[in-house]
């Protein structure tokens, strides 16, 4: 299996994602990428979509990462 590294900027959200993420745990997430940062891989089509991951994905953006 081959794997790439991409910037984050460039990563699309899966559009039919079908998770949400409550705005308690959401800002959990982001609390815990800023104490810990992202320590799981996103897991990423070859065109840049992110299927596993967009959560993260989203709290990385709005924290700047």
């Amino acid at each position: 299996m081959e794997s790439a590294i991409w910037q984050i900027e460039k990563l699309k959200p899966w559009e039919k994602n079908p998770r949400g993420i409550k705005v308690k745990d959401f800002e959990r997430l982001k609390f815990q990428i800023k104490k810990l940062g992202v320590y799981k891989p996103f897991v990423v089509t070859p065109e840049g979509v992110v299927l596993g991951g967009n959560m993260r994905l989203k709290a990385c953006q709005e924290l700047g990462i």
